[in-house]
Formats: C-alpha cells, structure tokens, sequence
C-alpha cells in the first residue's frame, strides 16, 4: 500500500486544487439555486398581483403603465374635471359614489403595487431568466444532475414567456 508524504508539493497542490475546484462549483450551484428560487417568487408574486388588480397585463398593444395616485382628494379631482362640475370637490358622497370610491381606489392601490413589482420585477427577470438558462445549460455540459438542469430550464423559460407575452419591459417606461 502506497502513502503519501504529508509534506509533499504535488500531493498538496492536488488538494488545493480540489478544494478551489469544489468551491467554485458550490459557488455556481449556490448562484443557480439563488436565480431559480429569486425567478419563482418574482413571477408568482407579479402573477398574483395581476389577479388582484382585475386586469390582464398589458399586452404588445396595450398603453404603457401609469401611476395613478390613490386618494379620496385625487379620486374627487379626477371626477370633477371628467364631469366638469366643480362641486365634485366639497360635496358629501352618496352611499353608491362613496362605494364606487372605494372600489376605484383599492384596484388603483393594486395596480399601483404591480406597477412597483414590475418596476423593479421586470427588469430581474428579464436579466436573470437568460442567465439562468445559460447556467443550466453549463450545468447540461459539465454533466451535473440532468433532472435539475431541466427544471432550471423550464422555470427560465416559464419566466422569459411571461416577460414576453405580458410585456414586462413596458413597466420599465423606456
């Protein structure tokens, strides 16, 4: 049986050398985990947030999103300049107008919050989803556990067809 000395060179920088390499593969297994969980919540959560808001999102021929303030003040504003009649501004509201009111001003506080999720959302996932998929096609390459590298292809794909068909980068107001 052979052993090996502890003080020799190359056994040494064998053992360096394995250690960097399986550290540098955590590092990458960490950073694909890391994308295809970030990837899960981003879409789930801009996905649920469309449901609450009542609407599709906007598709390629949709206007692009806007911000509309949510307040009673705003809300009376907006009627009285619709309706050209001023005392939209200081009247009291009627038991229907005060719940159509509320109605119009919790789906813009949504659409509000989608728009804050897309905002910052999109832009995630339209950079991340590429990466990923490009990541687990490393993965495919290196020979690494197949089963896992379908799955982060397929999430990634998920992702990059929702950005597409809800058109995400037009939250981005570019």
């Amino acid at each position: 049986m052979e052993t090996s000395d502890p003080l020799d060179y190359m056994t040494a920088k064998k053992n360096r050398a394995a250690i960097s390499n399986y550290s540098t593969s955590l590092v990458f297994e960490c950073w694909c985990g890391i994308l295809f969980l970030s990837l899960i919540i981003v879409v789930t959560l801009v996905e649920i947030t469309n449901v609450r808001a009542g609407s599709p999102l906007p598709n390629k021929d949709s206007e692009p999103w806007r911000y509309q303030p949510a307040s009673e003040r705003g809300w009376r504003l907006e009627k009285a300049s619709n309706t050209d009649d001023p005392t939209w501004n200081t009247r009291v509201l009627l038991r229907g107008e005060k719940a159509d009111m509320d109605r119009d001003l919790r789906m813009r506080g949504t659409r509000n919050t989608r728009i804050a999720i897309l905002q910052y959302g999109s832009l995630f996932t339209l950079l991340a989803a590429p990466i990923l998929l490009f990541f687990s096609l490393i993965r495919i390459m290196r020979k690494r556990q197949y089963a896992l590298s379908l799955v982060y292809i397929f999430i990634a794909a998920i992702a990059i067809s929702f950005a597409y068909w809800h058109n995400y980068y037009s939250a981005l107001n570019i």
